[in-house]
């Protein structure tokens, strides 16, 4: 008998069933962070950069296709020591069964960081074997170091429009982000190709692309709160 149950066991834990099953208890039920500080700063000089617009997105890769999921994206504005803080958070349903967070910097006048800066998050499997239903997020301090934007205009708007369609996350996602969006539209404004037709890498300009100031103006629409909240 024991023997017939060894079988039948064994026989159970190696089929797809068992697969589906241990693939459920991987995703996490909580995804939690401890608090994200840093400073922003020249990269040449390592003087600090006032007023700089941190953003910060998460994403998971189990999305059953090639692509990320973003299910949080957050902005907040560096003090005048060039200081930024994100608090601590908790997201229920994320969906993820890992994470990794991503930071990007903007501020009028400057490129993005020198190099790409990532948030990793807490250890929670052993052996392949999820222990924890909550992804941890732990404490972590960053340096951020910009150097000043060098280029025509249009690359310019091509670099900010890009930031702010990658770090600002809607589907299934939380979200507090706009003060990167707002800002960002202040720069595309005041650009003297606002309202012109851009030439994007590898493509030629079609009559129907909107304009840098018509694409903030309808980003920012898309992706107010008020709208997000009649699609849920």
């Amino acid at each position: 008998m024991t023997r017939f149950f060894v079988i039948v066991l064994s026989i159970f834990v190696s089929s797809p069933f068992a697969t589906v099953i241990a693939r459920a208890d991987d995703i996490a039920k909580y995804v939690t962070a401890e608090e994200i500080t840093g400073v922003v700063v020249e990269a040449d000089t390592g003087k600090p950069i006032a007023g700089a617009v941190v953003a910060i997105m998460f994403v998971r890769n189990n999305t059953g296709h090639s692509g990320e999921h973003c299910f949080r994206s957050m902005a907040v504005e560096a003090d005048a020591q060039g200081r930024f803080r994100f608090a601590p958070w908790t997201q229920e349903n994320t969906r993820a069964d890992g994470t990794f967070g991503e930071l990007a910097v903007y501020k009028a006048g400057y490129s993005n960081p020198v190099r790409p800066t990532y948030v990793a998050q807490s250890r929670r499997s052993f052996l392949g074997i999820s222990f924890s239903g909550t992804i941890k997020i732990p404490k972590t301090d960053v340096r951020l170091e910009l150097k000043p934007f060098v280029g025509s205009d249009e690359e310019r708007m091509n670099e900010i429009m890009t930031l702010a369609g990658n770090f600002t996350c809607r589907w299934q996602a939380e979200f507090d982000d706009m003060m990167l969006l707002t800002s960002i539209r202040n720069e595309i404004k005041s650009s003297p190709v606002a309202d012109q037709k851009l030439t994007r890498p590898g493509l030629t300009p079609y009559h129907l692309d909107p304009t840098p100031s018509q694409w903030i103006d309808g980003t920012i629409k898309l992706k107010s709160p008020k709208v997000q909240d009649q699609r849920q």
